[in-house]
């Protein structure tokens, strides 16, 4: 394998994050406890463990740029994951090169023996870079890389923008976002290919009837002097599977309906694009949201960036409202853990010059948060 990444040492450990004697209590249904914060990191993904590892992604969007994955201890402390050198990429420099380091990583994503990493390849939104874009997968065992599928202009054209990741139950699948184009991509991981699916149709693109109001601020991209800006629009974005992989459920961050296929018919590379499109169920109105992640119990939850809130829909189509609070400033991606909570990044990417125009960074920390996630739904009769 060509990439540095694969020949890295493992680097020793710390204490597991929520493990052990010194584990922070555990917040109930309602609660939030403050996990990690930075002053400039502006964090986008989170991934827990079945160990209690805590990991996390920032971005290559503006302002400074240190480490693009991080694990993160009790206490504050961190490190570059899986170590200092893939962490080091910078546009111009001679090493290391995209295809052997970390480029823009917009999602992390674990199970029970991996971490697996979305790199979107496409800092600053200015385009994939050669090379960049990527899906690696690290062992938990060892941090040692086990798989890299990098990912060419067929699937991550130059405009594409590949968001969130789901792997399925078996090991065999990876499905993406991309919230660029307006796309899915199915990645078979056994053979490395990839096959975007269901590009422009209606349930991946932003539903045209919704602009985004956050903090009572409609949000808008940034023009050129003299031009008015243009309300937000992003495709596909949040995305998550059913505990069997036997669904995939997804929506767009500019819009409020989630949609689901069976993911028999989207791994199939037999199926026509019309059979494909045909497969695609409206499943309910729920909330504009970021991150989704699905409980063993199939409550979807949802990042709702309009409220600051987290919401859930349980089985049977209620929607709760597990936490309001003014920290979840534009609540981003949502990961489940072994303690039966919910964590969640608060990107604050409404206060950044990314929306609405050149303005000053947030003075507010980027937040990592904690909540208690909802008891299971007793089994329908």
């Amino acid at each position: 394998m060509r990439t540095a990444l694969a020949a890295l040492v493992a680097v020793a450990l710390g204490a597991l994050g929520g493990c052990g004697s010194g584990a922070p209590p555990v917040p109930g249904v309602g609660e939030l406890r403050e996990v990690a914060r930075s002053p400039d990191r502006l964090w986008t993904g989170v991934a827990v463990s079945p160990q209690g590892r805590v990991f996390v992604c920032y971005p290559r969007w503006i302002g400074p740029h240190a480490a693009s994955v991080e694990e993160r201890y009790p206490g504050g402390r961190a490190r570059p994951y899986p170590a200092r050198e893939p962490n080091l990429w910078r546009p111009g420099v001679l090493m290391p090169q995209p295809f052997d380091a970390w480029v823009c990583v917009q999602s992390v994503r674990c199970d029970g023996r991996y971490l697996y990493v979305l790199d979107s390849g496409n800092p600053g939104f200015g385009g994939v870079v050669p090379d960049g874009c990527k899906l690696a997968r690290l062992s938990l065992s060892d941090d040692r890389m086990a798989g890299v599928w990098h990912l060419g202009p067929d699937v991550a054209p130059a405009r594409a923008y590949l968001n969130d990741v789901r792997v399925a139950p078996d090991g065999k699948t990876a499905y993406l976002t991309d919230s660029g184009l307006g796309a899915l991509v199915v990645l078979d991981l056994e053979t490395g290919v990839g096959r975007r699916v269901l590009s422009k149709h209606a349930s991946v693109l932003a539903e045209p009837d919704v602009t985004l109001r956050v903090e009572g601020r409609e949000l808008r991209w940034p023009a050129p002097a003299g031009e008015a800006p243009v309300p937000m629009r992003i495709h596909a974005d949040g995305l998550t599977l059913d505990p069997t992989g036997a669904w995939l459920y997804w929506q767009v961050l500019s819009g409020r309906t989630l949609w689901r296929a069976p993911t028999a018919v989207l791994r199939d590379p037999a199926r026509t694009p019309e059979e494909v499109a045909a497969s695609v169920e409206r499943v309910a109105t729920t909330v504009a949201a970021d991150g989704l992640e699905m409980g063993a119990d199939g409550t979807i939850y949802f990042a709702a960036i309009e409220q600051g809130a987290i919401v859930a829909r349980r089985p049977d189509g209620t929607m709760v409202t597990l936490v309001t609070d003014p920290r979840l400033a534009w609540p981003d991606s949502l990961a489940l853990s072994p303690r039966g909570t919910l964590y969640v990044t608060a990107s604050q990417i409404h206060r950044t010059p990314l929306v609405h125009g050149p303005m000053a960074m947030p003075t507010s920390p980027f937040l990592l948060l904690e909540t208690g996630a909802l008891p299971p739904a007793p089994p329908a009769r």
